[in-house]
């Protein structure tokens, strides 16, 4: 027997193994996962034992998976909507498709079912719309005109429409802080205050500072605070009815109706604790001078006494007849 050997064609995985002595040795052909083998006289048949019979979509939207015919998998196309103005775009990659909005190009012909005619357009400014004015009531949009006349501007100054109508803040929603040069009107509470700069006690609507005067103190009178002597006068002259000023030693506190108070001054014809003599009392002569011998008479207006002589006076009681004396029809 010659000296022969084996040798393996192409470029696949080889079956011939070696030759050893006269012994020509072969590879064996072994099934891999899903794969048999199966062979007769003259044949080694490979089959496959898993076959793809079937694919699924995953996910809730539209599957792109058909179905499968005759080993073949068919799958849905991927394609822009109705128009090139649908404002989609595809693009790819290796491993992905992208769908993404073309907003270069994006065109509203219908939204909800409505034209582009039935929405409003920057470019129109408004000129659509039929009525302005009622556009502008029924969307609650103000003009410019309407809004300087309704809310408070910060450039200029504001009035409110009406009267005693409108309020800033209550009790629930307070603002925190509120800086003005001067505030008018009546205030009601503050927490606290730390300056009344600029301002009276007399400019709060229950203090009367009438007839105010040094050393006066405030006292409610059961409606307002009023300008009285201090309850803690120590002296006349700190009363409001008495003027003290120019007193002297000896003068007593007298009443004048005409300055509507008390003064001190000097009682006439007597001294402060009252006359002594007769002619110091007010409704009596003020003096003796002349009056020597002279009765005592109550005058004709019967508001004084008075001295009178009397016609029929004699100084010796034994020339006294009754022609000293005024008879008439009494003798």
């Amino acid at each position: 027997m010659s000296d022969n050997t084996g040798s393996n064609l192409g470029t696949g995985q080889g079956i011939f193994g070696q030759k050893v002595a006269d012994d020509l040795q072969f590879k064996s052909l072994v099934g891999g996962t899903g794969v048999t083998l199966s062979a007769d006289a003259n044949e080694i048949t490979i089959n496959s034992s898993s076959l793809v019979s079937s694919a699924t979509n995953l996910g809730a939207g539209t599957g792109l998976f058909v179905d499968l015919t005759t080993g073949s998998l068919n799958f849905r196309g991927i394609a822009l909507g109705t128009g090139a103005d649908s404002g989609l775009k595809i693009s790819s990659n290796a491993t992905t498709v992208l769908l993404s909005i073309d907003s270069a190009n994006l065109n509203a012909g219908t939204l909800g079912g409505l034209a582009s005619s039935a929405f409003l357009q920057k470019s129109d400014n408004l000129a659509a719309v039929t009525n302005v004015s009622t556009a502008r009531t029924n969307l609650g949009v103000y003009s410019k005109t309407e809004t300087d006349a309704k809310y408070f501007a910060n450039d200029s100054s504001s009035l409110p429409a009406t009267d005693n109508a409108v309020a800033l803040g209550d009790n629930s929603k307070r603002f925190s802080d509120v800086y003005a040069v001067e505030l008018h009107g009546t205030a009601t509470r503050s927490g606290v205050v730390t300056s009344i700069a600029d301002h009276n006690i007399g400019e709060l609507q229950n203090v009367d500072e009438t007839g105010k005067a040094a050393g006066h103190v405030l006292k409610y009178d059961g409606t307002n605070w009023v300008s009285v002597v201090d309850g803690g006068a120590t002296n006349l002259g700190a009363l409001t009815d008495v003027e003290a000023s120019g007193a002297a030693n000896g003068q007593v506190l007298m009443y004048i109706s005409a300055n509507s108070r008390w003064e001190a001054g000097t009682v006439s014809g007597g001294g402060g604790g009252g006359s002594s003599t007769f002619v110091g009392l007010t409704d009596s002569p003020a003096n003796y001078s002349g009056a020597g011998n002279y009765f005592l008479k109550v005058n004709s207006g019967a508001s004084a006494i008075e001295f009178v002589a009397d016609p029929g006076y004699v100084s010796d009681l034994s020339t006294f007849t009754t022609a000293n004396l005024t008879e008439n029809t009494n003798l």
